[in-house]
């Protein structure tokens, strides 16, 4: 149904101190001072508990990564990530509700083809409905030379485009960037970013069915409105999804080089293989 356009504001793929301690008699605290009146209620938190409650670990909040060490870039080539974007937080379009749910069933595949100090190549393609682990071949796959690694282990890529299937049509994520850093164990990839224009016209048909001219008309009830794409046509829409984690994923992304090639639906179609 409509709405992966109709999708997803933002959603969120994410001690107290102990007083004195007294006793019957003397009644000395458990810091070992007693006041002049016999017991501990002037005692002005003098407690010896060495109060750790000032964040002793060191906030190395994932979402920065500013000081998470390098990895080695060799051991990155080969390996595959998928990107789940259902479980992602969507924040443009803005106004958007919770209708995506169920809706963006596949995800994007990532495989690291060189590395060095300073540069990326990776190829990308989506996965098949609801099979994170499984290539769509009959889509074809980006390869995306020169990706930025110099701030390792963060990675930038782009633009290029995608196409990823959502309510029954495929949707072209085009002038696409996607950004991540990797784990120290190469296990996955975390503060994914991506950010497109999303072609709307292919939900067209969709929005007439419920009355609506075409789907930036439905869009612009909710308060986003589209942009120009790269033909001209004022059609699409900013995209942009971000704490995205892809997962590692164990198989290899085969490069595709056309949409709907003979064979495609049952493997790797063959070289010659007829594409529509």
């Amino acid at each position: 149904m409509i709405l992966f356009l109709l999708a997803c504001a933002s959603q969120s793929i994410n001690s107290e101190d102990s007083g004195p301690v007294g006793n019957d008699g003397s009644d000395t605290d458990a810091a070992g001072d007693t006041d002049s009146n016999g017991d501990t209620d002037a005692d002005a938190d003098t407690d010896a508990d060495s109060d750790t409650d000032t964040d002793t670990d060191a906030d190395t909040d994932s979402d920065t990564d500013a000081d998470a060490d390098p990895v080695d870039a060799a051991a990155t080539i080969g390996r595959v990530y998928s990107f789940s974007l259902e479980d992602a937080t969507i924040v443009k379009p803005s106004g958007m509700g919770t209708l995506l749910d169920g809706q963006l069933t596949q995800s994007i595949l990532l495989e690291v083809q060189y590395a060095d100090a300073t540069s990326m190549d990776l190829m990308v393609g989506p996965s098949l409905p609801n099979e994170w682990e499984s290539q769509d071949y009959c889509t074809a796959t980006s390869a995306l030379a020169g990706a930025s690694f110099a701030e390792n282990p963060s990675f930038s890529v782009g633009p290029t485009t995608l196409e990823i299937a959502a309510s029954g049509v495929t949707l072209s994520l085009v002038d696409l960037y996607l950004s991540g850093t990797f784990a120290a164990d190469l296990s996955e990839i975390t503060n994914g970013e991506l950010s497109s224009l999303l072609d709307t016209r292919p939900l067209d048909a969709l929005a007439q069915e419920y009355g609506v001219g075409s789907a930036c008309e439905l869009l612009s009830y909710v308060g986003a409105s589209c942009v120009a794409c790269a033909d001209g046509s004022e059609t699409c829409v900013e995209f942009e999804a971000t704490k995205m984690t892809g997962t590692s994923a164990s198989i290899d992304l085969m490069e595709i080089q056309g949409t709907n090639c003979e064979g495609c639906e049952s493997g790797v179609p063959a070289a010659d293989a007829v594409c529509y």
